[in-house]
């Protein structure tokens, strides 16, 4: 295989192989469930977070174990592996609060600073069931005491003794964050979208910087930073939170945006997550519907349709 898809949707995962010519299916899973977030992790494992029954991972893409602990029937909206020690495992639920596990997600506790934050009693969520999500969470590239967080209806916080105390880093950005990355070649800098415009800090939130120069829409929903130019970002740009968006793409860290065009546009469609892995640039729609790129975004082929509605996706390229 020349890569690896995998997708969350609303009803279950699914992952699929690239072989010469075609994307043929690997495996499946979780029906019935709403995967939230997925991550591959060094052992071979795909660990998925899933909105109302935990964390559930497979090593051959076919028979997915429930993992039970603590955050057994909890709801699961980030997770992030430690780069250099495996074992240790953070992730973020909702309501939103950070757990910890040091063993490989046998066990988790909760680091209860950040629910624990005088903001937090101000946190809200806009939609049913009104429930804020810790949706994002960032480990930075070379000092692994610090911790970036996205709680979406509390906005964004830094930490920099593992979570044991958090700093509000929100001012001039809001506090609907819908998404948040960094790139490890700049350790200072942070790309965030949210529904007033997408904002970056050179600075890890001391101060936040709006560019949306070109953006048709201000209600930004998902990033995409190349692995090797970090200057090189993709987003998601839509007319409300329903729909009727396309998918742009800056050369310079977003002081100027450019539509790539080619992807289908209706009132109703979402580009809700994107992935990009040395030559592949794969984009997801809430209607099931997977496209790939392999010219950073000016042409497009179909990868698969009829999915579920697609939450998220990880791409594993060799």
């Amino acid at each position: 295989m020349s890569a690896i898809l995998s997708i969350g949707t609303n009803n279950g995962v699914f992952v699929l192989g690239e072989t010469p010519g075609e994307w043929k299916l690997m495996g499946q899973g979780l029906l019935g469930r709403q995967v939230t977030c997925l991550q591959p992790c060094d052992s071979g494992q795909l660990w998925v977070g899933t909105a109302q029954s935990g964390l559930h991972h497979s090593k051959d893409m076919e028979t997915w174990t429930p993992v039970v602990n603590e955050l057994s029937g909890h709801g699961i909206y980030s997770l992030v592996f430690h780069p250099k020690q495996s074992s240790v495992i953070l992730c973020g639920t909702a309501p939103a609060s950070l757990h910890l596990s040091l063993d490989s997600g046998k066990n988790f506790q909760e680091l209860n600073a950040l629910r624990q934050h005088p903001s937090a009693s101000n946190w809200s969520y806009p939609e049913a069931p009104y429930r804020t999500r810790l949706h994002r969470l960032f480990l930075h590239p070379t000092d692994l005491d610090v911790i970036c967080a996205a709680v979406l209806g509390g906005g964004f916080y830094l930490s920099g003794d593992v979570g044991q105390s958090w700093h509000e880093r929100s001012k001039g950005l809001g506090r609907l964050v819908h998404d948040l990355q960094g790139h490890p070649l700049l350790p200072g800098r942070l790309y965030a979208c949210s529904p007033i415009g997408f904002y970056v800090t050179e600075d890890l939130g001391e101060s936040w910087q709006e560019r949306s120069q070109g953006l048709a829409y201000l209600h930004t929903g998902c990033l995409a930073v190349h692995p090797e130019e970090p200057n090189i970002v993709f987003l998601s740009s839509h007319r409300n939170a329903q729909g009727g968006g396309a998918v742009y793409r800056s050369p310079n860290a977003g002081q100027r945006w450019e539509s790539c065009e080619g992807l289908p546009f209706s009132a109703n469609l979402r580009f809700p997550c994107m992935a990009i892995r040395g030559s592949y640039f794969v984009v997801a729609t809430s209607t099931g519907d997977l496209f790939l790129s392999r010219d950073l975004g000016s042409t497009w082929g179909k990868i698969r349709t009829g999915l579920p509605p697609i939450s998220c996706i990880s791409l594993i390229t060799n």
